[in-house]
């Protein structure tokens, strides 16, 4: 079922990221446990699509509520894979293992990829409003900086998400924050942002290189081969799977 026009175009000979669809079945039901069968079997089945084992992935379970960060980065290997262990709970997840793919479920949140293909580091981010008004992409380039990337050498790839003609809201905390002016429109109805370009900008300004910026044009609020929370699905998810041959 998987929808190849979707997928990324170009990507290092040694990575690997693929998008499920609405055909491949939620991979997350937000009405049901974290792990009901029915949504395993999807993910397992949509794994081994791909030649993989959901037991070699770790699964990224996000939590939203009063107190949180949302940049939380989790450090992540083998031993955390679904094999041992049920989910890591972070906004982020950062791996120096090849085979320990990172699996996100999501609707209209960005899920982005960052790869160091010269030290071979790979990190998935849940990149919804509250992370991107955090900076967790800033926080996750810092990482890479520390581990000892070299911003040249980093590729990024935002999937699906909602995109500024459509994701708009009443009310917005950072509307009056100057870094913000060049990704929100003020319309009839709302305030209208790109999340997408906010994190693009981040990038940019940490010295990624533009051509190794890749956002994925798919719309998930227009298009309708993907779930999206803000038009109704309020239950169901699509998964970006990112692992290291």
């Amino acid at each position: 079922m998987l929808i190849l026009k979707d997928q990324p175009a170009y990507l290092p000979g040694d990575m690997l990221i693929r998008l499920s669809s609405k055909a491949d079945g939620t991979m997350l039901d937000r009405t049901t446990d974290l792990h009901a069968p029915a949504t395993v079997t999807n993910r397992t089945a949509f794994c081994k699509a791909l030649g993989l084992e959901y037991s070699d992935m770790v699964y990224q379970n996000i939590v939203y509520g009063e107190g949180q960060s949302y940049i939380k980065i989790a450090t992540v290997d083998a031993t955390h894979t679904t094999a041992y262990t049920e989910a890591i709970s972070a906004d982020a997840l950062f791996t120096k293992t090849p085979g320990a793919g990172l699996f996100l479920p999501v609707a209209d949140c960005i899920a982005a990829v960052l790869y160091d293909p010269t030290h071979r580091y790979l990190a998935l981010l849940h990149l919804g409003r509250d992370s991107t008004v955090a900076e967790l992409m800033k926080q996750m380039i810092d990482k890479f900086m520390i581990e000892g990337s070299s911003p040249n050498d980093l590729v990024v790839y935002m999937g699906p998400s909602a995109k500024r003609e459509t994701y708009c809201m009443q009310w917005f905390d950072g509307a009056d924050r100057p870094s913000w002016q060049p990704f929100i429109d003020t319309t009839e109805r709302g305030i209208c942002l790109d999340l997408p370009g906010f994190n693009r900008d981040i990038c940019l300004k940490a010295g990624i290189l533009p051509e190794n910026i890749t956002i994925s044009p798919i719309n998930t609020m227009t298009a309708s081969s993907y779930f999206s929370h803000s038009m109704g699905d309020v239950a169901g998810r699509f998964a970006v799977v990112a692992m290291m041959h």
